[in-house]
């Protein structure tokens, strides 16, 4: 997997890509985003099939307790396990009880990526005018699936 930032400097910009080869816990920026690569399949022109994840959200809800330490990072590298099924309250031994205790250092061979979703409101009547909708999600944006656009042919 790899973490790509723009990193832009005035009308300069350069694209940084930093490869995630071990079980990491990551964290959204501006002008990042995160591309998922299957090296065992390509499209017809040759190149690796890929997905981009877009964190997009108005808020991070954050728990300093050691029990919510899971919220402390919006995106999180783990090596695949049957056992880890939930981010938090898994109750699958040998695995760990939540996001955060995944995280051994293994080499991803088979990665799985869990992105945190913590807040979506919407309002209701008696919400406004002091609260307004506000939400959190991502976007997977595929890459080179096909070798041209399907809508131009």
């Amino acid at each position: 997997m790899f973490e790509v930032n723009d990193d832009a400097n005035g009308a300069r910009h350069a694209i940084v890509q930093t490869e995630h080869t071990q079980e990491a816990a990551l964290d959204t920026a501006d002008n990042r985003f995160w591309r998922v690569v299957d090296t065992g399949q390509r499209n017809a022109d040759g190149h690796l099939v890929s997905y981009d994840i877009h964190v997009n959200g108005t808020g991070k809800y954050r728990r300093d307790d050691v029990a919510h330490a899971f919220t402390n990072h919006d995106v999180y590298l783990t090596e695949f396990a049957d056992c880890e099924h939930l981010a938090s309250e898994n109750l699958h031994p040998p695995c760990g009880k939540t996001l955060d205790t995944y995280l051994t250092g293994q080499r991803l061979t088979r990665p799985i990526v869990w992105v945190q979703v913590s807040f979506h409101h919407v309002p209701r009547d008696e919400d406004e005018p002091i609260m307004n909708q506000r939400s959190q999600g991502f976007v997977l944006v595929p890459r080179d699936v096909t070798a041209q656009n399907e809508l131009v042919r």
